[in-house]
């Protein structure tokens, strides 16, 4: 990202793109560390989305849970998003949202989370 690299120069970011065994996106660079292989350059920005798994956060440890939000958020099977991770060079802090879908898979409530010391996820917004 920022341009070609016509004479061995580094751009703002290399964008590294992960997918999963159906060739779904899991990942835009990572999100656990912007600078990842000693990178001169920091990345800008890092994504990641779960559609099968579901997290909790614990003591500043993101763990994989059943389901969430009073059990409206479940790990989805479907090509539906179960949640979406983003951290950005600006702050370094790590946001989520989880999604809930009706019967019809159709998006019925997001739920925006960003953590709180210590580290723990708090629900900022649920929109009906």
């Amino acid at each position: 990202m920022g341009g070609p690299d016509v004479q061995n120069e580094i751009g703002y970011q290399k964008i590294d793109y992960r997918y999963n065994i159906r060739g779904w996106l899991t990942h835009i660079n990572n999100i656990e560390d912007l600078r990842e292989n000693g990178a001169l350059n920091h990345d800008l920005f890092a994504f990641k989305i779960n559609y099968n798994e579901v997290t909790e956060s614990d003591n500043g440890d993101i763990n994989v849970v059943q389901s969430t939000f009073g059990n409206t958020v479940k790990p989805l099977f479907n090509g539906n998003i179960a949640e979406t991770y983003w951290k950005t060079r600006t702050d370094d802090i790590l946001r989520k949202y989880s999604y809930s879908y009706d019967d019809l898979n159709r998006l019925k409530k997001a739920y925006f989370q960003k953590p709180l010391p210590p580290e723990s996820f708090r629900v900022v917004l649920a929109n009906n």
